[in-house]
């Protein structure tokens, strides 16, 4: 399985993983792309997560691994590699709200900042 940023031919597979995980997926476009990690294995991609970037701060945002992918440590690798974009692009503190993947937020080292997981660079 690899970790890698998404290409243009993973909107369907993305548009497909956020819909599965009742997450927004309306803003989606190839040109948002640019700011999105996926594992993928032979069969497509597994696991997305993204950012929204507005300066020195980024909303972390999307972060999913289809069900029968869960457990094997794959939402760690994509917060590390969402973390390391996030380093490239000059970010300096990371945010998620609302967000159903909390025990991998904590793991990672996040903490909850009035009612938003908050991660400084």
């Amino acid at each position: 399985m690899r970790v890698e940023p998404a290409q243009s031919a993973d909107l369907g597979d993305i548009y497909r993983l956020l819909k599965l995980a009742n997450l927004p997926s309306d803003d989606l476009s190839e040109a948002s792309l640019e700011s999105f990690v996926v594992v993928r294995n032979e069969n497509g991609v597994i696991g997305v997560i993204g950012l929204d970037p507005c300066g020195e701060v980024a909303l972390l945002r999307s972060l999913v691994v289809a069900q029968d992918f869960r457990g094997r440590g794959l939402g760690a690798r994509l917060i590390e590699a969402v973390e390391a974009l996030a380093r490239r692009l000059s970010i300096k503190s990371l945010y998620c709200s609302r967000h159903p993947q909390i025990p991998s937020l904590k793991r990672a080292g996040f903490t909850l900042s009035n009612e938003a997981w908050h991660r400084q660079q």
